[in-house]
């Protein structure tokens, strides 16, 4: 890929932003119901390029929309207003990266013919072996954790968490968003060793237990999963699986398992060719002719009790898992977006995007259902029929809902032709196999957000937050959404544009 790159062909959510931690007071049309009171995070790549050398150019161009540096962004809502603030907290990182032209940095995709190899050796050392794992430098902004974020994870205090696919975490103080604390799992537990781990780890709100894996690469590479709590925040080892090194960008829990689904999107050489790749991209292989599996592992005992194939697909995200007991079923039901292939990791390459003949690939809604009765022999599973009309990624539900039977989720949707990136929001009703939407011309949202009503008991009763780039209007905005209904109650404009 050509180092070289034209940003104002690119949209405007794909172009480096500033930050601004000082907070604004936004203008808000509509009303906002009063019960929708606290702070909605955000976190994503805000910028694409580092920092200025002596001639006033870049010391160098992000290529890949997975490796730009994190922004954080928060709106503070109350009693119909909105304030808003947003902080870089990676700067620590891309002030190294620049002074050596990313020449000892492992990224996502990033070209590494850009830089000079001659760190490489100082990089083996540093990067990879266990002084990496268990050391990190004293300024908190020297990671990039821009993928995800996280309240009340076990040991960080009042701080959200960020996260990204690699054994990195990153503590933010919630007001002023300034980074706290770098570390990672192998801090909390030194038998939680490995490069890689989830960005999404999920939670279990009622006993507050959060679950994540750590992979070791090797010639056997090793996931170790394991959960932490507020009363063992050191984790506890669930789980050891020596298989392929599977791309697991999101795991899924019920109420006694966790589910890890390793597709068959590999890292070479177990692992070991982002060492000389030093690049995640590049080092992954897609083989459709080998399966999916779902890995089944016991929440309480600990161990795999159960592994389940299907056809091959590729994911980053499962929408909702639960445990569905009727007469003689045991069942349990796991909801993805799902692609046909890792295809449109490749097409989100700022290159690809901007050419205006771009191609993007589209997921769509899968349920997998693992019969937990069945014997080893009998457990090749299939999804069922995707529903009609849906093309879509970024899927949120109400989190009340979580690891339980559920009817609704919300999504980032893609309602056009091939080459369109977001455009509409949609709510889609799982029973009823029907889809409600919310567009806007030249609008591209991001991940849907819902919020209950506090007394509510339906389970769509609640409003739905998006940000929203307008696109001809040059600036974002927070749009609030009926999730009933599925209609706009109000938006709160920004002068600033929020990128995706």
């Amino acid at each position: 890929h050509s180092t070289k790159r034209n940003m104002s062909s690119l949209p405007i959510y794909f172009q480096s932003q500033p930050e601004t931690p000082d907070p604004i007071e936004c203008t808000v049309t509509g009303t906002i119901p009063s019960w929708v009171e606290g702070v909605l995070y955000r976190i994503g790549p805000g910028r694409y390029e580092g920092e200025t050398d002596k001639t006033g150019d870049p010391a160098f161009k992000i290529q890949h929309w997975f490796d730009g540096y994190a922004l954080v962004h928060r709106f503070a809502l109350s009693s119909n207003k909105v304030t808003y603030s947003s902080r870089f907290t990676a700067s620590g990182a891309r002030k190294e990266a620049s002074s050596h032209n990313l020449s000892r940095e492992v990224l996502f995709a990033q070209d590494p013919c850009q830089s000079v190899f001659k760190n490489f050796f100082s990089f083996f050392a540093s990067q990879v072996t266990g002084s990496y794992l268990t050391k990190f430098p004293g300024d908190p902004s020297n990671v990039n954790a821009a993928v995800n974020l996280m309240s009340d994870f076990p040991g960080a205090g009042n701080n959200i968490v960020a996260f990204t696919d690699r054994n990195v975490l990153q503590d933010i103080d919630p007001e002023t968003l300034l980074p706290q604390r770098a570390y990672n799992y192998t801090t909390l537990n030194g038998s939680f060793t490995g490069y890689l781990s989830s960005a999404h780890p999920p939670k279990d709100e009622v006993t507050g237990e959060v679950f994540n894996f750590t992979l070791d690469f090797g010639t056997h590479p090793v996931f170790h999963v394991f959960s932490l709590s507020k009363e063992d925040p050191s984790g506890r080892l669930l789980a050891k699986l020596s298989i392929p090194a599977s791309y697991v960008h999101s795991l899924a829990i019920t109420r006694n398992f966790l589910i890890l689904i390793a597709q068959p999107f590999t890292i070479g050489n177990g692992g070991l060719e982002i060492i000389y790749k030093r690049n995640v991209f590049q080092s992954l292989h897609w083989n459709d002719e080998k399966p999916t599996f779902f890995h089944v592992i016991d929440r309480v005992a600990g161990g795999v009790v159960a592994v389940f194939e299907a056809p091959s697909f590729f994911f980053f995200h499962t929408i909702n898992s639960f445990e569905w007991k009727d007469n003689s079923a045991n069942d349990i039901v796991l909801d993805i977006m799902a692609y046909k292939s890792p295809e449109i990791v490749s097409q989100l390459f700022f290159e690809k995007i901007a050419d205006p003949k771009r191609k993007l690939d589209k997921a769509t809604y899968h349920r997998y259902v693992l019969n937990m009765n069945s014997g080893p022999d009998k457990r090749t599973i299939f999804p069922s029929t995707p529903i009609s009309n849906v093309s879509a990624d970024l899927p949120r539900i109400n989190d009340r809902f979580h690891m339980k039977k559920y009817r609704y989720f919300y999504a980032n949707g893609w309602s056009g032709e091939e080459g369109d990136l977001f455009d509409e929001l949609i709510k889609v009703d799982i029973d009823l196999n029907q889809v409600l939407r919310w567009s806007q011309v030249n609008c591209s949202p991001s991940e849907p957000v819902f919020v209950p009503r506090p007394d509510g008991e339906d389970e769509d009763d609640g409003v739905v937050l998006s940000v929203i780039c307008d696109e001809k209007n040059g600036n974002s905005f927070l749009l609030c959404l009926d999730a009933a209904s599925f209609t706009e109650i109000a938006r709160t404009n920004l002068p600033l544009v929020v990128p995706l």
